[in-house]
């Protein structure tokens, strides 16, 4: 694996309130990738089996409208942005594309292992469970105020 600033990680939504040897442990569940520019990191409507944590670089979301030919684009991640998380907690098949804009580098957060993890120490799954429920909250919300915006 790369190596990894864990001081920044820390800081990073996904992870933060996990104490550096919590932290280790959920990095011992992953593996990192790095992506060219206009690589598909993941594809629409396949089901996977990782969360994958943006280290450096920059990622767009798409996905494919029914009245509209092609994939739009609704979203730009970037460091400490995290993806892949709908597979995770509802093991279905991803509702969006993400494609490498630039160089990115990223971290796979296996599913399994991490599940595992949860299950066997409840306090990381209680902080990365909240973490994640607090990111989805804000994404909601802010999908909320832009479609009450363009209403």
């Amino acid at each position: 694996m790369m190596n990894i600033d864990l001081e920044k990680v820390s800081k990073y939504k996904l992870f933060e309130r996990l104490s550096p040897e919590e932290l280790d442990k959920v990095l011992s569940c992953c593996n990192d990738m790095i992506c060219q520019p206009g690589q598909v990191i993941i594809q629409e409507s396949i089901l996977g089996p990782k969360i994958y944590l943006i280290l450096k670089g920059q990622a767009s979301v798409a996905i494919e409208f029914k009245n509209m030919p092609g994939s739009q684009a609704i979203a730009s991640l970037g460091e400490g942005d995290f993806f892949g998380e709908y597979c995770f907690l509802e093991n279905k098949p991803r509702t969006a594309q993400v494609t490498a804009v630039d160089e990115v580098h990223v971290l796979k957060i296996d599913n399994q292992a991490l599940n595992e993890l949860m299950e066997e120490n409840h306090h990381i799954g209680y902080v990365v469970s909240r973490n994640l429920a607090t990111v989805l909250s804000q994404r909601l919300f802010e999908t909320n105020i832009k479609l009450r915006d363009k209403a």
